[in-house]
Parts: C-alpha cells; sequence; structure tokens
C-alpha cells in the first residue's frame, strides 16, 4: 500500500514476487518495464500510469485495480494477465484504441 505518485520505473525490469497491491501509484510511469515472475497490482490506484512499450508476463495481475486513463500502448501483454474487476475506463490499449467508459475486467 506504498504512496508511488509519480514515480518513474522506466525501463526497469521486475523479477519474483513483487507486491504492488492497494499501492498508490497514480501517474507512475512503467514504460518499457519488464515484468516476469509474480507481480501483484492488486486493487492498486494506477489512474493515468504509463506502461506503454512493456513486457507483462502472464502471472501479472492487475485485478480490481483503478487504471483509468493508463497507458498501454504498444505493451506486450501475455495470455493470462488477469485484469478481473479493474476499471479501464478511457485507458488507451495495446492497438492504441481508447477503452469505452465502464470497460471493467476488458477493454471494450
Amino acid at each position: 500500500e506504498a504512496c508511488l505518485r509519480d514515480s518513474s520505473f522506466f525501463e526497469t525490469q521486475f523479477e519474483g514476487l513483487i507486491d504492488f497491491g492497494g499501492a498508490f501509484a497514480e501517474g507512475a510511469r512503467f514504460s518499457r518495464a519488464v515484468f516476469l515472475g509474480d507481480v501483484d497490482f492488486s486493487e492498486a490506484a494506477l489512474l493515468e500510469a504509463d506502461f506503454s512499450l512493456s513486457m507483462i508476463d502472464r502471472n501479472t495481475s492487475f485485478a480490481n485495480a483503478d487504471l483509468r486513463r493508463a497507458n498501454f500502448r504498444n505493451a506486450e501483454i501475455a495470455e493470462g494477465v488477469s485484469f478481473e474487476g479493474a476499471d479501464l475506463s478511457g485507458a488507451i490499449w495495446i492497438d492504441g484504441r481508447t477503452c469505452l467508459e465502464d470497460s471493467i475486467g476488458r477493454c471494450l
């Protein structure tokens, strides 16, 4: 539950068990980061966070996270990454489209 508002993790490689669960990371920059292992962002506040050009492994969880207006443009997201219950309203998806309001659990 750390406060990581506007933090920069640009080009950082995360390996093993990484727990960002419940963190307040509004505006955090994770662009070009690599997430390997068990990375937990569940229930984190990631409003406007930047995950562009990142590589996100299948054991990563964004369950119930606030990802409104987050940026995932050109990110590589492995099958099995959990977005269950996550709010993706207004997020920029990997293909550049903007997720519709009420995009809960997936980008509509």
